[in-house]
């Protein structure tokens, strides 16, 4: 067989996603383990000239057993033995039940049953041939079943399909799927830095032959009925009966073959959700348009939420090649408030248009947006929805560029806005007017009431007069006033005369800072000001100002005459601004006119709304039914014919969406219920909960059932034209299971539930028979480690007494040595025969002397892991005295369910120090903070809660990193009047989740807490990498009295803030209120409805 890696084209990034997300492992051959033992079975048969003319058929093979149909006797073996040997009533010798053909000469086909019963060769022959093809097939199974064993490690199994194609595969294959599968799992489960691998040097070392069936049987068993032993307790138990009852119970999860299509298939899947995808999803897509060319073909037609659009689009322009057909997803844009979520995730912000700053797009983006946004339709509403993030985008793409390209587009863009540009020119023409206007109207009340700034300021409105159109007669008297108060300045002034103004307040012509600035005087004007220290910084600061003033090019006179005002034609003055104003009313009439033209249609409803005008605002409503339904608790406070509002609904429930329907029946099964207070969830980068004891008047019951039968009938309608269920059992499991409304902030996890779903803790239940089978068996093991122990101690003296015997021998060679040197010295003259003898034996001598060293250095290995293992008994020998104390002293119990939380993080690579803590708050049936452990009290004894320690450094990113824990009991919780645990992680070093390099949460579910690892990679239910843009996290709740984890999985403050769990006891209560009393359907509902 060839390779697997060899024949996929699948990135290994692609297949790790695969694995994480569907517990699916790409291979690309159907072929088994079962099809090999067939074929080689009946090929041996066929080529047996005692077999061979029998009629051989394959009944069934399982693996280790076969069953064959030999001209119509059934013979069953299992395990290469005979175990079943009947007739089935086949009287006749048919060729078409054969597997093989048989011969057509009569003396061959005249064989029955009596012949094979009568034929002790023929048992013989067939029992030799499925022995030898068993043990084959046993050889091959090994592999297969030792590489199950080490996934077991992280709580994962084979499950058959994917076993028999494995056990198939050549050495080298199954090599290759371990060396990229194991790196996987231990990531997915967070034991990446402490898993001890199971066969050291697989495949080299692998499972003992003797004990695959044993093995084989114990796999098989979980695949029926779903209980397992691994192969560790197998070992330990060695020859002994192997009890049904373990003392701690694996929830294992299977792993199942794939294809290439799988990871496509999901891809697609994840583009099409019509939920808002979470970083992690994100990710994933990222990923997979990196690794594979063909993403393009994955693009749902339509991508139903506008969320995922813009994301999507944003990767594929900053991922995908130059080549690639982008036509594809321009057709998608269909409102310009899509192309707003891409321009704001361009500019790294959230696609729910929270706090976006929009970045300096380049050329080409913009061109890109402007194609967009001309593509798409109604887009003078759309545009006064986001009217402020519009103007910021105007200001980045510059659309007057494309204003001959896009005109209509540009028209819509620019909006009232062509109106206001006139305006605002004639706001600035009544503002001059005005100024002269008072300042004469000031000369009239009390001439000496006007100062020189007074008139310096008519001055500059007489000048900016001349930009306006106004009439010429005016403009000429006024500007002769003008020249009545003011002089032109000198342009010929050297250096120091311009300092001199400057110093004095004198009005700088700019042209000529300009020409200063371009002959680079700047600087030497600064130095010839150093001399005068006091004025030094502020005339350097007048310049600056200088150059950036507008032109002025008078200065008023020493002296002047007031009397000259009386000279300005005050009533052309009035008349002009007289006829400004009736432009701008003008004006003010076109934009009322255009707002009312394009008038929003949620201000039409509102405007009806408030009118009273219930008739007209309903029959507007229903033209959308979306926004009718999503305004349907609204409508039935506000209009008092409840009966016409639900005969609309119901008319136009058939074109809600299947989310807004779903979102409607979980909102008004419990509207009729009394509410203590009501929480909100606000869209954004981090989850907000918003509190308000502000609650609705409950609303009639049977209106409450009336409105979700509308929704179950809409949603009916929806699912009609969808392939049936036929027979499928729905499990009452699904009923604790939400429907994922909310999943953008989620962070990745090792299984994905639903915010709010709950399951339960998969606790086992233990007799008192149970715990004395579980102590006998403690103190088997800790009486066979004793033995170990003392036979380790014993080999080791031995190898010791051997390094002596050995160091002796070397001794004497040496000696032997000297004497031959000596010999050498006295017969200087011997025959070559004898000098030939002495150098071959000092070279034996040289192997045996270097062979000696090695097995010294291997004996003295052998010794220190002798040693090392004796002191990992005796640890082993400590926690089981421990174990073994607590279960006698626990007879008297009914169960032993703890939970550990564990957080496990490193510092950052950047070698910046991360503290995280880990706490929980206790909480009673009234939601009442009654208790908590966490770094500031590291353990509640009420309540039997306790925490690891604090620890305040990650250690080295590449190392073996920090990890904190916290140990309670459920029950005894219980016992003491609490309800619920919240579990908080808290970021304490004020780094973000997401920026992080190691960080994952988790939790164990354990019989007993005194085990031998504090962390054990198979025991984890859960656990999750945290990622989110935040420093502080609620993932889980724990609900003690009916022994069931909410799934909360929900940020509590924003970035750059930390605050300890102690304080924040307004927001763990929002959040416990929102998701313990969740106003969502469950999927068992939805199902259902199918």
């Amino acid at each position: 067989m060839s390779s697997i890696k060899d024949k996929t084209i699948i990135d290994n990034e692609l297949k790790k996603i695969l694995l994480r997300r569907r517990k699916r492992i790409i291979v690309n051959n159907d072929r088994n383990i079962c099809d090999i033992f067939k074929d080689n079975v009946l090929k041996r048969i066929n080529e047996n000239e005692q077999l061979k003319g029998y009629c051989v058929k394959v009944e069934n093979c399982d693996d280790l057993s076969i069953t064959l149909n030999i001209n119509g006797k059934v013979l069953e073996y299992i395990d290469g033995e005979l175990k079943v040997d009947e007739v089935k009533g086949l009287e006749n010798n048919e060729n078409e039940c054969c597997d093989y053909p048989t011969p057509s000469s009569e003396t061959d086909t005249d064989m029955n049953i009596e012949d094979i019963d009568n034929d002790d060769k023929f048992e013989d022959d067939l029992l030799n041939i499925v022995k030898e093809e068993t043990k084959k097939i046993e050889e091959k199974l090994v592999y297969a079943l030792s590489l199950n064993e080490e996934f077991g490690s992280f709580g994962y199994s084979m499950d058959q399909k994917l076993f028999r194609i494995v056990a198939a595969m050549s050495i080298e294959d199954i090599d290759d799927l371990s060396k990229e599968v194991i790196p996987n799992l231990k990531e997915m489960v967070g034991a990446n830095v402490q898993y001890i691998p199971l066969f050291f040097g697989f495949p080299k070392k692998v499972i003992e032959i003797e004990y695959i069936p044993i093995v084989y049987k114990a796999l098989k068993n979980f695949w029926d009925v779903g209980e397992y032993i691994p192969y560790r307790e197998i070992e330990i138990k060695e020859n002994k009966n192997i009890k049904s009852t373990e003392p701690i119970k694996v929830v294992y999860k299977y792993i199942t073959a794939g294809k290439e299509e799988d990871i496509h298939e999901l891809m697609h899947n994840l583009m099409n959700s019509a939920e808002a995808i979470s970083k992690q999803d994100i990710e994933d897509l990222k990923t997979y348009i990196l690794k594979y060319d063909g993403f393009m073909d994955s693009i749902p037609i339509v991508i139903p939420n506008k969320e995922n659009l813009a994301v999507i689009t944003n990767l594929i322009i900053n991922h995908c090649k130059e080549d690639t057909p982008m036509e594809k997803i321009y057709s998608k844009f269909t409102i310009v408030t899509d192309v707003l979520r891409l321009a704001a995730v361009m500019s790294k912000g959230n696609a729910t248009l929270s706090k976006v700053r929009f970045k300096s797009f380049s050329n080409k983006e913009r061109r890109l947006l402007m194609k967009l946004l001309n593509n798409c339709t109604n887009r003078i509403e759309d545009l006064s929805k986001n009217r402020t993030l519009w103007v910021r985008l105007c200001e980045r793409i510059h659309p007057y560029h494309y204003k001959n390209l896009y005109p209509e587009l540009v028209d819509d863009l620019v909006g009232t806005y062509k109106f206001k540009m006139g305006k605002k020119s004639i706001n600035k023409e009544l503002k001059h007017l005005d100024t002269i206007i008072s300042i004469y109207e000031l000369y009239k009340k009390n001439s000496q009431n006007v100062s020189r700034h007074c008139i310096y300021n008519l001055c500059e409105s007489i000048q900016n007069l001349n930009e306006y159109p106004i009439p010429d007669t005016l403009k000429s008297n006024l500007n002769e006033v003008k020249r009545n108060f003011v002089k032109l300045e000198n342009e010929n002034l050297d250096d120091i005369t311009l300092i001199q103004r400057i110093s004095k307040n004198k009005r700088l012509r700019l042209s000529r800072v300009r020409e200063l600035c371009q002959q680079q005087k700047l600087n030497n004007i600064s130095q010839k000001t150093k001399n005068n220290k006091k004025n030094n910084k502020k005339n350097n600061k007048k310049i600056k100002f200088a150059c950036g003033m507008k032109e002025h090019n008078f200065f008023i006179n020493k002296t002047y005459n007031k009397n000259q005002l009386n000279s300005i034609n005050i009533d052309e003055v009035y008349q002009t601004k007289d006829n400004l104003l009736i432009q701008t009313s003008k004006i003010n009439e076109k934009i009322k006119e255009y707002k009312q033209a394009h008038l929003v249609f949620a201000a039409k409803v509102d405007d009806l709304l408030e009118k009273e005008n219930y008739s007209e605002a309903l029959e507007l409503l229903a033209k959308r039914p979306g926004i009718f339904s999503r305004r349907l608790d609204e409508l039935l406070a506000k209009v008092n014919d409840n009966e016409k509002v639900l005969q609309i609904f119901e008319t136009i429930a058939s074109k809600v969406s299947v989310k807004v329907l779903l979102s409607l029946k979980g909102y008004f099964q419990k509207r009729h219920e009394k509410l203590n207070f009501r929480v909100f969830l606000l869209k954004g980068e981090t989850s907000k909960l918003y509190l308000t004891y502000k609650v609705k008047e409950t609303l009639n019951l049977e209106i409450c059932n009336k409105i979700c039968h509308i929704c179950e009938q809409g949603l009916m309608l929806h699912f009609e034209g969808k392939p049936e269920l036929k027979n499928v059992y729905i499990s009452e499991d699904l009923k604790k299971y939400l429907i994922p409304l909310d999943v953008r902030n989620s962070n990745s996890s090792l299984e994905t539930y639903s915010k709010g779903s709950r399951f339960n803790l998969s606790f086992k239940e233990l007799t008192k028979e149970e715990k004395l089978l579980y102590i006998q068996d403690l103190e088997d093991q800790i009486s066979k480690n004793k033995e170990t122990i003392n036979d380790n101690k014993k080999f080791i003296t031995e190898l010791y007494n051997d390094i002596e015997q050995k160091e002796k021998k070397e001794k004497e060679k040496e000696e032997k040595e000297k004497e031959k040197e000596k010999e050498e010295k006295e017969e200087k003259e011997k025959e070559k025969e004898k000098e030939e003898k002495e150098k071959e034996e000092e070279e034996e001598e040289e192997k045996e002397e270097s062979f000696s060293e090695e097995k010294k250095k291997e004996i003295e290995k052998e010794i220190d892991e002798l040693k090392n293992e004796n002191k990992r008994l005796k640890n082993m020998i400590k926690n089981d005295m421990n174990e073994l104390n607590n279960c006698k002293s626990s007879l008297t119990k009914t169960k032993m369910n703890n939970v550990r939380l564990f957080i496990w993080w490193t510092n950052t690579k950047n070698g910046t120090i991360i503290d995280i803590d880990l706490s929980v708050m206790i909480y009673d049936k009234d939601l009442k903070n009654i208790g908590r452990v966490s770094y500031t009290n590291l353990r509640d004894n009420y309540f039997n809660t306790y925490h690891s320690g604090d620890i305040r450094n990650g250690g080295d990113v590449n190392g073996s990193g920090a990890a904190e824990f916290i140990d309670f009991n459920p029950e005894f919780l219980l016992k003491n009047g609490a309800r619920y645990v919240a579990v908080s992680i808290i970021s304490y070093s004020g780094v973000t989740f997401n920026k992080l390099d190691h960080c994952q949460f988790g939790w164990m579910e354990r019989e007993d807490l005194n085990s031998h690892e504090l962390f054990e990679p198979k025991t984890v239910r859960q656990k999750m990498d945290m990622n989110c843009e935040s420093t502080s996290t609620t993932p889980i709740i724990f609900d003690c009295e009916t022994r069931e984890i909410i799934w909360v999985d929900i940020t509590m403050t924003e970035k750059d803030t930390h605050v300890a769990i102690e304080n924040y006891t307004s927001s763990l209560q929002a959040i416990l209120y929102y998701y313990l009393n969740p106003l969502k359907d469950n999927i068992y509902n939805l199902i259902d409805l199918h």
